[in-house]
Formats: structure tokens, sequence, C-alpha cells
């Protein structure tokens, strides 16, 4: 199924998940590097919803930090962990809201 399509059947998911859900939870730094390693290919298709500016590893974290604009898009990161089976305490999602010019 095309990713744009798979998002599209996402977007009715996102008004079910609460608010408080998108509290920055900070990793765990459980997760071993290579396992990071092995799971940063597959957090990189976070680049491609409008909105998500780096996908990068922390070794020294480790952790996958992932930097979005909006808390809408990181809700739907949130979503694109879950579904490509990234455990929740290897990836943190930051909000870095752009200022209007």
């Amino acid at each position: 199924m095309p990713r744009v399509l798979q998002l599209s059947l996402a977007l009715p998911i996102l008004s079910t998940i609460a608010a408080a859900d998108l509290v920055a939870k900070p990793c765990a730094g459980t997760v071993p590097v290579p396992a990071l390693e092995e799971m940063l290919p597959r957090v990189r298709a976070a680049l491609d919803i409008p909105g998500t500016d780096q996908v990068a590893l922390d070794a020294a974290g480790r952790c996958i930090g992932v930097q979005v604009r909006t808390h809408g898009t990181a809700r739907l990161v949130k979503l694109l962990l879950r579904g490509i089976d990234v455990p929740r305490e290897a990836a943190e999602i930051r909000v870095v809201e752009v200022a209007p010019r």
C-alpha cells in the first residue's frame, strides 16, 4: 500500500489519541546501539511526513532523535513508529515549532 494512502487511513485514528500522549518522553537509554543502527533506516521513513525535519542517531544517549515542527506531526510519527515495530523507548520525538516570518 502506498505511504500516502497509509497515512490518509491513519488520520481518522488521530482524533482518538489523547493530548496527554504528546508529552515528550526522553529515551530510556536501554536500547543497544547496534539495535538502534538496525532501526534507523526504518525510522528515516518519518522524513516522508511533512513537518519532520530530522532523524538522527544519538549513540551517546542510545536513542534515535526525531525532530518535528508540530504536535500533529509528532502524532503521525508516533503512529508510524508503532507500525514499523520501533519500541517507544528507542526514539525521542522533539517538537520544535518554527516561528512564522
